[in-house]
Protein backbone atom coordinates (compact mmCIF):
# COMPACT_ATOMS: atom_id res chain seq x y z
CA UNK A 1 0.00 0.00 0.00
CA UNK A 2 1.30 3.55 -1.28
CA UNK A 3 0.38 5.15 1.78
CA UNK A 4 2.13 2.65 4.36
CA UNK A 5 5.37 3.22 2.04
CA UNK A 6 5.17 6.82 2.31
CA UNK A 7 4.51 6.91 5.82
CA UNK A 8 7.86 4.66 6.10
CA UNK A 9 10.27 6.89 4.49
CA UNK A 10 8.98 9.45 6.01
CA UNK A 11 9.56 8.38 9.52
CA UNK A 12 12.90 6.93 8.20
CA UNK A 13 13.61 10.97 7.48
CA UNK A 14 12.09 12.29 10.62
CA UNK A 15 8.80 13.47 9.66
CA UNK A 16 5.95 12.39 11.86
CA UNK A 17 2.52 11.44 9.98
CA UNK A 18 -0.57 9.47 10.68
CA UNK A 19 -2.65 7.75 8.04
CA UNK A 20 -6.52 8.11 8.13
CA UNK A 21 -8.24 5.76 5.25
CA UNK A 22 -11.43 8.02 3.84
CA UNK A 23 -13.12 5.46 2.88
CA UNK A 24 -16.25 6.84 1.05
CA UNK A 25 -15.80 10.32 -0.34
CA UNK A 26 -19.38 10.41 0.49
CA UNK A 27 -20.32 10.97 3.03
CA UNK A 28 -16.95 12.79 4.36
CA UNK A 29 -15.87 12.22 7.66
CA UNK A 30 -15.62 16.14 8.61
CA UNK A 31 -15.27 15.29 12.36
CA UNK A 32 -11.66 13.53 11.32
CA UNK A 33 -11.10 16.45 8.46
CA UNK A 34 -11.64 19.36 11.09
CA UNK A 35 -9.54 17.56 14.05
CA UNK A 36 -6.79 16.97 10.94
CA UNK A 37 -7.05 21.08 10.75
CA UNK A 38 -6.30 22.05 14.17
CA UNK A 39 -3.64 18.90 14.54
CA UNK A 40 -1.32 18.87 11.52
CA UNK A 41 0.74 21.56 9.80
CA UNK A 42 0.03 19.86 6.12
CA UNK A 43 -2.85 17.28 5.35
CA UNK A 44 -2.24 15.32 2.18
CA UNK A 45 -4.98 13.05 -0.26
CA UNK A 46 -4.12 10.48 -1.80
CA UNK A 47 -6.03 9.16 -4.30
CA UNK A 48 -6.07 6.56 -8.03
CA UNK A 49 -8.03 8.93 -9.36
CA UNK A 50 -8.15 12.09 -12.19
CA UNK A 51 -7.52 15.35 -9.74
CA UNK A 52 -10.46 17.36 -11.13
CA UNK A 53 -13.53 16.23 -8.88
CA UNK A 54 -11.65 13.69 -6.88
CA UNK A 55 -11.75 13.49 -3.44
CA UNK A 56 -9.09 16.14 -2.83
CA UNK A 57 -10.39 18.47 -4.74
CA UNK A 58 -13.98 17.42 -2.19
CA UNK A 59 -11.83 18.39 0.93
CA UNK A 60 -10.18 21.41 -0.41
CA UNK A 61 -13.90 22.70 -0.83
CA UNK A 62 -15.13 21.61 2.52
CA UNK A 63 -12.24 23.65 4.10
CA UNK A 64 -12.79 26.97 2.24
CA UNK A 65 -16.84 26.37 2.97
CA UNK A 66 -15.80 25.88 6.72
CA UNK A 67 -12.86 28.54 6.64
CA UNK A 68 -10.41 26.70 8.14
CA UNK A 69 -7.34 27.51 7.77
CA UNK A 70 -5.74 23.91 6.54
CA UNK A 71 -2.95 23.01 4.36
CA UNK A 72 -3.62 20.74 1.73
CA UNK A 73 -2.05 18.65 -0.78
CA UNK A 74 -3.82 16.74 -3.23
CA UNK A 75 -2.00 13.76 -5.00
CA UNK A 76 -3.71 13.04 -7.64
CA UNK A 77 -3.74 11.81 -11.43
CA UNK A 78 -3.54 15.01 -13.63
CA UNK A 79 -5.57 15.73 -15.90
CA UNK A 80 -4.10 15.10 -18.77
CA UNK A 81 -4.08 12.14 -21.42
CA UNK A 82 -2.11 9.18 -19.54
CA UNK A 83 -0.26 6.96 -21.80
CA UNK A 84 -0.18 2.28 -21.39
CA UNK A 85 2.32 1.19 -19.41
CA UNK A 86 2.67 -0.96 -16.54
CA UNK A 87 1.00 0.21 -13.42
CA UNK A 88 4.45 0.66 -11.38
CA UNK A 89 5.30 3.16 -14.76
CA UNK A 90 2.19 4.63 -14.69
CA UNK A 91 2.27 5.41 -10.82
CA UNK A 92 5.45 6.75 -11.11
CA UNK A 93 4.65 9.21 -14.53
CA UNK A 94 1.42 10.48 -12.93
CA UNK A 95 3.30 11.44 -9.57
CA UNK A 96 0.95 8.76 -7.46
CA UNK A 97 4.22 6.52 -6.62
CA UNK A 98 5.78 6.54 -3.05
CA UNK A 99 8.98 7.89 -4.15
CA UNK A 100 7.31 10.46 -5.70
CA UNK A 101 4.36 11.57 -2.72
CA UNK A 102 7.37 11.42 -0.36
CA UNK A 103 9.19 14.21 -2.50
CA UNK A 104 5.92 16.56 -3.18
CA UNK A 105 5.81 16.53 1.08
CA UNK A 106 9.26 16.92 1.66
CA UNK A 107 9.18 20.15 -0.83
CA UNK A 108 5.89 21.09 0.76
CA UNK A 109 7.65 21.07 4.38
CA UNK A 110 10.59 22.19 3.86
CA UNK A 111 9.29 25.80 1.88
Amino acid sequence: MTALKVRETLKERGLACSIANARFVQPMDTDLLREAAGKYSLIVTMEENVHSGGFGEHVAAWYAEQDLDAELLQIAIPDTFVTHGSPAELYRLTGIDADSIVSKIINRTEN
